[in-house]
């Protein structure tokens, strides 16, 4: 059973004991936890004293809550309970020193419970910080849930990440007292339709809390970031990263791909329509067969061809079915059957996966480079020399071969090169950003 621990100074612990467990052994457990020694602790359940030899579940049950007491000065009671007056003055100066006793003992032992709470939390920033180090994927996640945690994570010290623990925690248990009470609330009345409405909901809430603080406890790694696989390849002299997909039916390149390889002459337009899956897109036509290079081997392929995706190259089920491929996850391979050899093709890590520009981005790219074209005035032409690394414009400089191949691809020398600026030089993104315009 759960019990909610609550100390003099509105602490909060929430610790598990067994049904059967005695008042004493309690103590013990929150000796060690709090630092209180079991000689001066007093609890009360339903503000109820609660004896030590006595079973805990004698006095509450699952989820309850106890108090935590320091023991007052046994003469202070029994003079509060015989009804000693002011008028006894040697009475009243030994109730005095004894009151001064007790108030510094309970100084000295909260002061005691303040440091111990203090230190647990710190360690646990400590061993939070450490635990980040060997799973950062952790941290990636947490920037996006809890941006302060993650912050506090990377920058702050032990003492602040302790503080926002410990804070946390209490405000974790306070809303937990809170759906408490107010689920007592609507007990009392359990035949209404409506209280057992919201009594469901409060009880369903309260375990997916719980599944979920034993999810991040036991399987922190499930609320990381996925690192997708790649593998590495080669398709008609230009490196290509792969996704590779076994959801999807088939292998797919993307148009901006296929005019950087020089396919486009070999797509057959009868396969033409709409593919459809988690989203939709318009297929231009396919490729009935082409070589791939993977590592020092070559696989013949086929590729439709997608006029919009957000990715280069992905190789779907009809390939790896046809190759007998073996997605192997412990060794992070994608293994290829090769008659009586296996081919063991790495899976990229994540440092290395590019980022892939998607259509939409290069047509934002393309639209902002027009708009500032067409508010600033145009550059004057430089005189322009046989070299084929001529300087065009101002002081930004493109070679003379870079913008030829984007004029072979049907695009005015203007065109070519407000896409080179628009792409930063990159001429492979550039011809991206201009077949979007075609």
């Amino acid at each position: 059973m759960k019990i909610t621990i609550i100390t003099e100074d509105d602490q909060f612990k929430e610790i598990e004991f067994e049904a059967d467990s005695r008042v004493i052994d309690i103590k013990e457990v929150l000796q060690i936890e709090f630092g209180i020694p079991v000689a001066i602790q007093e609890l009360f359940a339903n503000n109820q004293l609660m004896n030590n030899n006595n079973l805990i579940r004698e006095y509450c049950g699952d989820n309850d809550m106890i108090r935590l007491s320091t023991k007052q000065n046994q003469f202070g009671r029994q003079q509060q309970m015989m009804g000693f007056n002011n008028n006894q003055i040697n009475n009243q100066q030994f109730t005095n020193n004894a009151t001064n006793i007790a108030n510094a003992l309970s100084n000295l032992f909260g002061s005691t419970l303040n440091q111990s709470i203090h230190q647990k939390y710190l360690q646990q920033a400590r061993d939070f910080k450490n635990q980040i180090k060997q799973q950062p994927f952790i941290l990636q996640n947490l920037k996006n849930q809890n941006p302060k945690l993650a912050q506090l994570l990377q920058s702050g010290t032990d003492d602040e990440l302790a503080q926002f623990l410990q804070k946390t925690e209490q405000e974790r248990i306070q809303k937990r007292m809170k759906e408490q009470q107010e689920l007592d609330e609507l007990e009392k009345d359990p035949f209404n339709p409506d209280n057992q409405k919201k009594i469901e909901e409060i009880i369903n809430q309260r375990v997916i809390d719980e599944n979920l603080e034993m999810a991040q406890e036991y399987i922190p790694e499930v609320f990381g970031k996925i690192t997708m696989l790649y593998i590495d390849c080669v398709i008609n002299d230009h490196p290509i990263q792969a996704f590779v997909d076994t959801g999807a039916e088939s292998t797919i390149m993307s148009k901006a791909c296929a005019e950087r390889c020089g396919l486009m002459r070999l797509v057959d337009k009868r396969f033409s329509g709409m593919a459809s899956g988690v989203g939709t897109g318009k297929i231009l036509g396919r490729i009935h067969k082409y070589a791939i290079q993977i590592l020092d081997k070559r696989f013949e392929c086929s590729f439709t061809i997608l006029e919009s995706i957000n990715l280069d190259f992905l190789l779907g089920l009809d390939n790896l079915r046809r190759f007998q491929c073996n997605v192997n996850l412990r060794d992070n391979t994608l293994n290829f059957w090769l008659g009586d050899s296996e081919l063991k093709v790495p899976f990229l890590h994540e440092k290395d996966i590019k980022k892939v520009v998607s259509i939409e981005q290069e047509q934002a790219l393309f639209d902002e480079e027009q708009k500032r074209n067409q508010e600033q005035p145009p550059l004057s032409m430089q005189r322009q020399s046989s070299s084929s690394s001529q300087i065009i414009g101002g002081t930004v400089g493109f070679r003379e071969d870079d913008i030829g191949k984007l004029i072979n691809l049907g695009a005015t020398r203007e065109q070519a090169i407000n896409a080179l600026k628009a792409a930063g030089g990159n001429v492979e993104l550039a011809a991206s950003i201009l077949t979007m315009k075609f």
